[in-house]
């Protein structure tokens, strides 16, 4: 239940002076929730705007919701939504058990501009002039009264969108997870997501994806390409757990370049839909990288470590991964022809156990690695232009020798 039917108000009172001074009595007001009802309407057909889903946000949000925006993925600006409903078949919808206050009523439907994917809370509260113009378009400010009911209708705005395919070099189709960046104040690049659902588009079996409700911006869309490890626990026909996680991944940004400087720059006006954007997956010129770490006084093999590739003219990363315990070397699948430099970090040699879990959890074990000895970071220069196999990296020793147990992701530390 989003509200109680009745609020109950406690106000604290504490005598001063005079008979009973010092005492503290508690005072009951009861407080009757209000309600918001409205109709939304799309602004390029007149039409209603049928199951989108309406929110609120407090115009001055209380302390529990500025704590709830800092904590979120920490950023301070995120709005957070706590209740959805859902219009009806002709646009009108009905939030009830509403504390009495000022709210903004938001607004979310494909393909229309988002209040909830365009505003930070911080942009509520300190607009701009840009800003507030946004907010005056997308957001329907209501006062809500003890047991009244107030009217909020709102205007949906089309955005613009991208589409386009995603394609292997010799014209498969690649059903990737594909990503979309905007660049923000300053020419900062950041992941866009123009709605409350997020997440990346979703991809068919033909290649094709689409980006809807996109304000006006500059754009650039990449493809992910990724070596996954997945786990699940099934009974029967049911799913009872299900975990996946990154072993590496490459980005793909279209036209078809793995370095983001080199990206096609999509600059959408009002309304614009851009279509034809392509995403090509270069695999003729994809590589693999593997190889093994070595101490470089003595030559024998470190177990563990991290390995990462480095652009070699700029320093970014490009990917990275990790020494594998299956057989005590680092494995990269899909790397571009170019110059790099290999980074290796937390370089040690580990004692593991591998553990089962309980039935049915996922996964179904996990390690228990227990650090032996530390060694230092090193670099190490490298050109791409075939596969590379067999590749050894010395890394330099240090005096520190860390006993102190390092644990894999849901795993416990040795005894």
């Amino acid at each position: 239940m989003w509200l109680a039917s009745i609020i109950l108000v406690l106000s604290v009172v504490t005598s001063v002076s005079g008979w009973g001074a010092g005492q503290t009595t508690i005072q009951h007001r009861l407080v009757t929730p209000g309600s918001i009802s409205g109709r939304v309407t799309l602004d390029d057909t007149n039409g209603p705007a049928r199951f989108a889903a309406v929110s609120i946000q407090p115009v001055e949000p209380s302390s529990s919701v500025a704590d709830a925006a800092k904590q979120k993925d920490g950023d301070p600006g995120i709005l957070t939504v706590s209740r959805i409903v859902r219009t009806t078949v002709d646009g009108s919808f009905l939030i009830s058990h509403v504390a009495p206050g000022t709210y903004y009523v938001m607004v979310d439907a494909d393909p229309y501009l988002s209040a909830a994917g365009l505003l930070t809370r911080e942009q509520l509260d300190h607009p701009t002039k840009k800003i507030a113009d946004l907010m005056a378009r997308l957001l329907v400010p209501v006062v809500v009264m003890s047991g009244r009911n107030s009217t909020a209708d709102v205007r949906l705005h089309r955005g613009g969108s991208l589409s386009g395919t995603v394609r292997f070099d010799d014209g498969a189709p690649f059903e990737a997870s594909v990503r979309l960046f905007r660049m923000e104040d300053k020419g900062v690049w950041k992941e866009f997501h123009a709605h409350l659902s997020g997440g990346n588009a979703s991809v068919d079996d033909l290649g094709r994806f689409r980006f809807v409700g996109l304000p006006e911006g500059s754009y650039r869309v990449s493809a992910t390409l990724s070596v996954d490890e997945e786990f699940m626990s099934r009974r029967r026909t049911t799913i009872e757990g299900w975990m996946s996680r990154s072993l590496y991944s490459l980005q793909i940004y279209s036209p078809n370049t793995t370095r983001e400087k080199d990206a096609k720059i999509y600059q959408l006006s009002d309304g614009q839909d851009e279509e034809g954007v392509q995403i090509e997956v270069p695999l003729g010129k994809l590589h693999s990288l593997a190889g093994s770490l070595v101490e470089k006084a003595s030559g024998r093999p470190i177990n563990a470590g991290h390995v990462s590739v480095l652009f070699a003219d700029d320093g970014k990363e490009l990917m990275s991964t990790d020494v594998s315990a299956e057989d005590d070397a680092f494995h990269l699948a899909f790397v571009p022809e170019g110059s790099y430099t290999l980074r290796v970090t937390n370089a040690r040699d580990a004692d593991r156990i591998e553990v089962l879990n309980p039935s049915g959890a996922v996964p179904p074990s996990n390690t228990k690695e227990k650090t032996l000895q530390s060694f230092g970071q090193t670099t190490q220069s490298i050109t791409v232009t075939t596969d590379v196999q067999g590749l050894l990296i010395a890394v330099p020793s240090s005096n520190h020798t860390d006993a102190a147990a390092v644990v894999s992701p849901g795993a416990d530390s040795l005894p």
